[in-house]
C-alpha cells in the first residue's frame, strides 16, 4: 500500500528558501528521489507566507519509507534542517483509494436540473475504488 507523507516546515527570514536551495545544490533532493520506492518528493512554498513550506512525499510502501527514514539522506536532511533553524510537523497518510474522473458533462439547457454542479455549469462523475 502506498504511503504519503506531508511535512510542514516553518522558518524565518528566508531560511525555507535557503534550505531548498541547499537540498538541490548539495545533491540531497536528487539522491532522495533516486531511492528505491520513492514515487514522488516535492516541495511547495506558500504563496502567502514565504517562511512556510510543505513537502509531499509519496512512497511505494511502508518498507520503502522505513528504509528512507534510516538512510544517509535522512541524516543529511536533518542536518540541513538544523542548519537553517526550521521546525517541522509530519502527517502520514495511507493511499487506500483511487478517485478517477469518468467523464464530464456540460449542461446544455439553462433551466435543466442536474443536481450538484460547479459554477462553470459542468458536472463531474467520479469513481472511487479501493487499491
Amino acid at each position: 500500500m502506498n504511503v504519503v507523507i506531508n511535512v510542514h516546515y516553518r522558518g524565518c527570514g528566508g531560511s525555507v528558501r535557503r534550505f531548498v536551495e541547499d537540498m538541490v545544490s548539495e545533491g540531497v533532493l536528487e539522491a532522495v528521489r533516486a531511492e528505491d520506492g520513492c514515487i514522488g518528493y516535492e516541495y511547495f512554498v506558500s504563496f502567502d507566507d514565504p517562511d512556510s513550506m510543505v513537502l509531499i512525499e509519496h512512497w511505494r510502501d511502508e518498507a520503502a519509507l522505513e528504509a528512507h527514514a534510516r538512510s544517509e539522506n535522512m541524516k543529511r536532511i536533518g542536518s540541513l534542517k538544523d542548519r537553517h533553524g526550521l521546525s517541522a510537523t509530519v502527517e502520514k497518510f495511507s493511499h487506500r483509494f483511487r478517485v478517477s474522473i469518468l467523464h464530464q458533462m456540460q449542461d446544455t439547457a439553462a433551466n435543466e436540473e442536474v443536481g450538484d454542479r460547479t459554477r462553470s455549469g459542468h458536472r463531474w462523475f467520479l469513481r472511487v475504488s479501493t487499491l
